[in-house]
């Protein structure tokens, strides 16, 4: 690897820390007539949506942490940050790796609900090896976004069966004004961080979508056969501002109805 694409994949990672933390639960899905596969597939991608918002939360706070001082002097910090779940609680963490990813080089850790440093150890191979993962999703993914002039954010976590996810979501899909979807690359990775075992491109499907100020929003997914990533996202986002949404897709409709923990899927088969 060369030290200049270590250097530009790092100042991209600079965006958004990366955060190491799975999915929620299943969130309950009425679904008559949906194929057993099918269900899994929207389950799935609806926790990988939730992750990710979990993950951007986190990340907030760790960045709170560390300008409160939290992990001490910000010239004394590693590049990289992640967010780790230990026995229920998050563990914030900031680290510096060698080139290979073997080994720590620089690394401190505070306990979000104590605000602390932590001194126990922690399990650094798992956390190199989702540096590992994040560092080779943008080495291979960057270069289009760069070309369209699209900034990005990475996002890595851990998810079913312990594997690596790695996103690159468009920041206009973040900010939310206007209101964007597609545009995101997804990488799944096995549980070392060194093989890619699936590869989610829907890198040319950014657009815009209007939002009604009241009633349902409704948008089209462009997926093939469940929604993409950041359509499940915008929906969890738009129904954590209390907005109805639906989302017409090849074989019917979703629609995220309720708000938050009482949130449910509603699909209309056709």
């Amino acid at each position: 690897m060369r030290s200049d694409d270590y250097s530009a994949v790092r100042a991209a990672a600079r965006l958004l820390l990366l955060v190491a933390v799975c999915a929620t639960a299943p969130r309950r899905t009425s679904a008559q007539s949906l194929t057993p596969e099918r269900v899994a597939r929207f389950d799935r991608g609806d926790r990988e949506s939730q992750a990710l918002l979990d993950n951007l939360r986190c990340a907030q706070g760790v960045a709170s942490l560390r300008a409160a001082g939290a992990f001490g002097p910000a010239d004394s910090l590693g590049r990289s940050g992640q967010c780790v779940v230990l026995n229920g609680k998050r563990i914030g963490v900031f680290f510096d790796a060698d080139s290979q990813f073997t080994r720590v080089t620089r690394f401190a850790a505070v306990d979000f609900t104590t605000r602390a440093r932590r001194t126990a150890p922690l399990d650094t191979l798992a956390i190199l090896a989702v540096g590992k993962a994040e560092l080779a999703a943008q080495l291979e993914g960057m270069k289009a976004y760069e070309e369209a002039k699209r900034p990005y954010a990475p996002f890595a976590f851990r998810c079913d069966g312990d594997s690596i996810e790695v996103w690159m979501v468009p920041v206009a899909v973040l900010r939310g004004q206007p209101v964007s979807l597609g545009g995101e690359r997804g990488y799944l990775f096995t549980p070392d961080g060194r093989t890619v075992v699936r590869r989610i491109d829907d890198f040319g499907e950014l657009r815009t979508i209007t939002v009604p100020d009241t009633g349902t929003v409704s948008f089209t997914s462009r997926g093939r056969d469940v929604p993409t990533l950041t359509e499940f996202l915008v929906a969890n986002l738009l129904n954590d501002r209390g907005r109805t949404v639906s989302i017409t897709t090849p074989w019917g409709q979703s629609m995220l109805v309720g708000k938050g923990g009482s949130a449910v899927w509603m699909q209309l088969t056709r």
